[in-house]
């Protein structure tokens, strides 16, 4: 019979018990979680992917990007959050307080990533290549008729 892993790194002891073959960071049921996460964004898409040709596809592209684009930001605001409760629970513990105290700037770090790519992302398709977000987008064919 294997031994199991036993985590110790939260402070020692036996705080975690995971067989071998799962990571030492993430155990079933993160994986699982992160997994069905990622099944609740794909499914639609892959179920819905009805792409006849290359707009299609870049509007497919696109869509998909958006959403992983909100799922980070959404993130970025559990991450900040959960640091403020953590921060404000713990005053009197000192190293809880203090690991809220780096969710808190991590979220904020991570903020000012996504505003900073959002930014750059909307110079770059304003400026160099003449694009405007918002409205619908008109596709036209070789004869200049709107292609649905």
């Amino acid at each position: 019979m294997e031994k199991p892993f036993v985590s110790t790194r939260h402070g020692g002891g036996n705080v975690s018990m995971c067989p071998r073959y799962i990571s030492r960071g993430m155990n079933f049921s993160h994986r699982f979680y992160l997994s069905l996460a990622f099944l609740s964004f794909a499914v639609p898409y892959i179920g819905f992917a009805q792409v006849n040709d290359v707009f299609g596809l870049s509007i497919l592209a696109y869509n998909i990007l958006v959403k992983v684009g909100v799922l980070f930001w959404a993130l970025a605001v559990m991450l900040f959050v959960w640091g403020v409760v953590k921060f404000i629970a713990n005053a009197n513990d000192t190293t809880e307080h203090e690991a809220g105290k780096t969710f808190i700037v991590w979220g904020i770090i991570s903020f000012v990533v996504l505003a900073s790519l959002w930014g750059v992302v909307s110079l770059v398709l304003s400026d160099t290549l003449n694009i405007t977000p918002g409205g619908e987008v008109q596709y036209r064919d070789k004869d200049n008729n709107v292609v649905d």
